[in-house]
């Protein structure tokens, strides 16, 4: 990423943090969000009612896929020592979602500068931590016939530039998901 895009990145991620909404309340986010791209990226942004996601065009020869952050806070206290603490007493980026969509903003402007194979869609869901955003964009899976969804959590504890799995379930508000990987092992954590 050009050192002026991640500058942008953690000025966005700052600025998620200092402004948090609880599940379902994201309208700041949202207007901050949709902000960012249209000001950074000739995107697409399609409107829901409630969230939204980003198009980036693609040939049509492989099934599109998908990539999501969560906007959500959670009904905390914020750490006032941060120099980019939450303005809103007793909600708070505690669960780091202000880093997932800013993230996300980040593979935005990546994109926006490359010729893709497939269309890619990035999905900013509303709602995560009470689990209602999922309900309200799965309709967006079925009708672009989305074949792939990628997400991540952040897990504290494990050096930068990880990529940490475990068996069984960690971190999910469902159960039923299957995930495959084929390679060799280097190493597993418990």
């Amino acid at each position: 990423m050009r050192t002026e895009n991640l500058q942008k990145i953690i000025a966005l991620r700052h600025l998620l943090h200092q402004h948090p909404e609880l599940s379902g309340q994201e309208k700041e986010t949202i207007r901050i969000l949709k902000s960012f791209i249209q000001e950074n990226t000739s995107l697409q942004i399609v409107d829901r009612d409630g969230w939204f996601y980003v198009v980036k065009e693609g040939k049509a020869e492989k099934p599109p896929i998908a990539f999501r952050a969560d906007m959500d806070a959670l009904p905390m206290r914020d750490d006032p020592s941060l120099p980019y603490a939450s303005l809103q007493d007793g909600t708070a980026h505690k669960c780091g979602h202000d880093g997932h969509m800013a993230a996300l903003c980040g593979l935005a402007l990546e994109l926006d500068r490359q010729q893709t194979d497939q269309t890619l869609y990035l999905i900013f869901q509303p709602a995560e931590e009470i689990g209602a955003g999922a309900v309200r964009c799965k309709e967006l899976i079925r009708e672009k016939q989305i074949g792939e969804i990628y997400a991540f959590h952040n897990l504290s504890g494990y050096p930068e530039n990880s990529l940490v799995y475990r068996r069984g379930l960690t971190q999910p508000a469902s159960e039923g998901l299957t995930i495959c990987f084929q390679g060799k092992a280097l190493s597993v954590l418990r």
